[in-house]
């Protein structure tokens, strides 16, 4: 998801375009179908993106998630994150169905439709996700870099928690949506607060 290194802001991954079950699903059945027909994936070669500056870049950290998965996608050896460790070497069928998936979010995004974030599986991810929502909708169109990065983040721990041999990517991912979320609340927050008053001398009494 390529972003700035705040720290050591870590991975993303591919989350499904509307919920993980439906999507994975529909494509695992491709794949088992041999499926020879366009693929999410062969749509995002050339896309121009469009929309707004936010759906811009949730295009590229989504296109990022989807093609980490270097036989899936791109040449092996891709990455999503700048320190190159999300490039998986072999794929199971489940995790080219998440590649799918984030390929598909990556499409909606460049056609300027909205993506929301995946939706919780439980009661940690839900205020992850309420604290995303929150900033997303008072910061996405002022800082849509650092909006886009969070809930890419936020996807991607998600999406590969529900895949057994993503547990440690998802982890990956959940350490870097602890640096990019607060980063993007602070930038919200500062961005709200009331001017601070300008100093002025004591006043001088009525004669």
């Amino acid at each position: 998801m390529q972003m700035q290194k705040t720290e050591s802001a870590t991975p993303l991954r591919r989350p499904a375009a509307r919920s993980l079950s439906g999507a994975i699903g529909l494509a695992l059945l491709l794949v088992l179908a041999g499926c020879a027909g366009r693929t999410a994936l062969d749509e995002l070669s050339g896309m121009q993106p469009t929309g707004s500056s936010f759906d811009r870049s949730l295009y590229k950290y989504y296109s990022l998630l989807a093609r980490s998965f270097g036989e899936v996608a791109a040449p092996p050896g891709t990455a999503f994150d700048q320190e190159g460790s999300f490039s998986l070497s072999t794929l199971s069928n489940s995790v080219s169905g998440v590649a799918d998936a984030f390929a598909r979010k990556a499409l909606d995004s460049g056609r300027g439709v909205p993506v929301s974030p995946e939706g919780a599986p439980n009661d940690a991810a839900e205020s992850y996700r309420g604290r995303l929502i929150r900033a997303l909708v008072k910061g996405r169109d002022q800082f849509p870099d650092k909006a886009a990065r969070a809930q890419a983040d936020y996807d991607c721990w998600v999406l590969d928690g529900q895949v057994d041999t993503l547990a440690a990517a998802s982890a990956q991912c959940k350490r870097s949506l602890d640096i990019t979320l607060p980063d993007f609340e602070t930038n919200v927050q500062r961005q709200a607060a009331p001017p601070a008053a300008a100093e002025t001398g004591p006043a001088t009494q009525p004669q």
